[in-house]
């Protein structure tokens, strides 16, 4: 059910929002997009959680066995996942731009938060309602078991795309040009070029902050 699904990801978001309000205090345009990020990276938990349960629970026929059967499975490959994806975030803190630095914070714990509600709201949302308001399952059917010259084609396909990804490395730029994420056909945009063309002026200024008005002079 998608409620199993979803429901753990809303009480995660929440709970999100309120360490965001407890320890920064506000979002700004870096953090606001961190909503629909975290709950599809959340989401991940959530899906391996349901998608192991429904296996076990139609092999077994016994609720709780099939849960423990899925905590056991999943347990230890989701536990460093979540702390590598963690660690990538907290790699951000160090930034002297608040905009990175907060999405780290935010974003580091926000997968914690995440994996922990999922981890123990989940399962005990499945066992409340498949205890009081137990739906039927069909009998496990047969699994699909790929031919070793599948598994070897796909590993071959991932190097494959990774070496030509590797040569990609070096050109990819940064642009600095604020302009090209603007919408292209804007008639503001058009008329704001238009009139800074005319009188030679810039309609879109910049803000430099120095530490002394020697240096700001030099500017």
């Amino acid at each position: 059910s998608l409620v199993y699904a979803y429901l753990p990801l809303v009480v995660g978001t929440v709970w999100i929002w309120a360490f965001t309000q407890v320890s920064i205090g506000y979002l700004n345009i870096i953090t606001a997009f961190l909503a629909a990020i975290l709950f599809g990276m959340a989401g991940d938990y959530t899906f391996h959680i349901l998608v192991s349960f429904e296996e076990d629970y139609r092999a077994t026929g016994d609720l709780r066995k099939a849960m423990e059967m899925t905590y056991v499975e999943l347990w230890k490959p989701l536990w460093p996942s979540m702390w590598t994806t963690a660690a990538v975030f907290y790699a951000m803190t160090i930034s002297d731009f608040a905009g990175f630095r907060h999405f780290g914070i935010i974003a580091g714990v926000g997968i914690v938060i995440s994996f922990v509600i999922v981890l123990f709201v989940q399962p005990s949302l499945i066992i409340f309602v498949e205890t009081y308001f137990p739906k039927k399952r069909k009998p496990l059917g047969k699994t699909f078991e790929p031919s070793k010259p599948l598994i070897y084609a796909i590993i071959g396909a991932g190097v494959l795309f990774t070496l030509f990804s590797l040569t990609q490395i070096p050109k990819a730029k940064f642009n600095y040009n604020f302009m090209d994420l603007q919408a292209k056909k804007d008639d503001s945009i058009a008329l704001a070029e238009k009139i800074g063309a005319h009188f030679g002026v810039q309609l879109t200024p910049v803000v430099f902050m120095t530490d002394n008005r020697a240096t700001a002079a030099e500017l």
